[in-house]
């Protein structure tokens, strides 16, 4: 995708690994060979600026001070975490409070939305889910549009020695620089630890914007089998009080409660296994419905060995799993059945790969034996 880029590039991810070199030697090749070309990066500014000559803001200062007006880096950081616990929660730990963690990689009208980061193991040895969508103008404009909504209410990353060519923003006194580079905030009037309500009116308008314009380039009802597929992007960000996933699976669980001779399979699978109360007591309560569930093995979980304290996370889902499957059993929804595509109830399966890591996250509803309608 990069090497095809003709006028946009546009990435956003939790964080750039130390180690992707190769990647950012892709995009500076791009940026030579094509003069009108940009780049636009989001990152969660926490796990991008941990301390260390290898950070992502560090790794991504050479494209910064080359091509000042083309590259425009910006980093979100959540305002949950302010006052003296800002300053006493140390790197890596601050990330508890909450960070960006969209992932969606696009060049021109090409978008790739994954669950993956920019690092080395996504690519080698984690299993993950990659949706590649090709020549969608549509949406390839809603994906930019939403990280430049995004861009409005976080930090833009300049070199702490901006080159000749660079405009310079005006001074801010929530602007800061850190080492080499300086971390600018682009609206005076507003607090970074304060973002919530512009954040959210941003991000409602810029829905509410995009279904209109949705809206009226629908083709009428299509009353007859169409091999088209319907896309319909949402947003959520809790503590921005935006919940279009939990309203969406609400819908979603309540379609599939409605009493029917034809039974619902709903297929989940989480890497990191804690279920939503609300979508837990769903799952447990609907008697009509069979749920597979496909979670990482401790030996998958992405925390397994790590050093200190975040070694022990594998064995707190492992926990999570135990209270899920005891609540299952005191339910009477235990799976009945010879295999795992031949049965009834709620089954819980952990993945393995010796080797590997698990990540992927998602949700599938079948209908079996659909009526006509389906």
């Amino acid at each position: 995708m990069i090497n095809q880029a003709e006028r946009r590039i546009f990435i956003s991810s939790l964080y750039i690994g130390s180690e992707e070199g190769e990647l950012i030697a892709a995009l500076r090749r791009r940026l030579a060979d094509k003069p009108d070309l940009e780049l636009h990066i989001l990152l969660d500014l926490n796990r991008s600026t941990r301390p260390g000559q290898k950070s992502t803001a560090k790794i991504l200062l050479p494209l910064l001070k080359e091509f000042p007006t083309r590259v425009n880096v910006s980093m979100f950081r959540s305002p949950s975490l302010r006052g003296l616990l800002a300053k006493l929660v140390p790197p890596r730990f601050n990330e508890g409070w909450g960070t960006w963690h969209a992932k969606i990689y696009g060049a021109d009208d090409d978008v790739m939305i994954s669950g993956a980061n920019l690092n080395k193991s996504y690519f080698t040895n984690r299993q993950d889910r990659y949706l590649h969508f090709s020549s969608q103008k549509d949406l390839a404009r809603y994906c930019f549009e939403f990280i430049q909504t995004v861009t409005t209410f976080s930090y833009k990353l300049l070199p702490a020695s901006p080159s000749p060519m660079s405009h310079l923003p005006g001074p801010n006194p929530h602007t800061y620089t850190y080492e080499d580079y300086t971390l600018h905030w682009p609206n005076p009037d507003t607090h970074p630890h304060y973002i919530n309500a512009v954040a959210e009116s941003s991000l409602s308008q810029f829905q509410k914007c995009h279904r209109e314009r949705l809206a009226q380039s629908l083709p009428p009802t299509v009353s007859t089998p169409t091999e088209n597929a319907l896309l319909v992007p949402i947003i959520q960000a809790g503590q921005f009080n935006i919940r279009e996933e939990e309203t969406t699976f609400e819908s979603l669980f309540r379609l599939l409660g409605q009493k029917s001779k034809h039974r619902p399979l709903l297929d989940l699978t989480s890497g990191y296994f804690s279920l939503y109360t609300p979508y837990q007591n769903f799952i447990l309560n609907a008697t009509n419905i069979d749920c597979r569930i496909v979670a990482s093995s401790p030996k998958a979980n992405g925390f397994f060995g790590s050093k200190g304290i975040s070694g022990r996370i594998p064995e707190g889902y492992t926990l999570y799993e135990q209270r899920f499957m005891s609540a299952v059993s005191k339910a009477g929804r235990l799976w009945s059945g010879s295999s795992p595509t031949d049965g009834q109830g709620v089954l819980l399966n952990e993945w393995e790969k010796p080797g590997w890591t698990y990540h992927a996250k998602g949700a599938n509803t079948l209908i079996r034996n659909p009526p006509d309608w389906i």
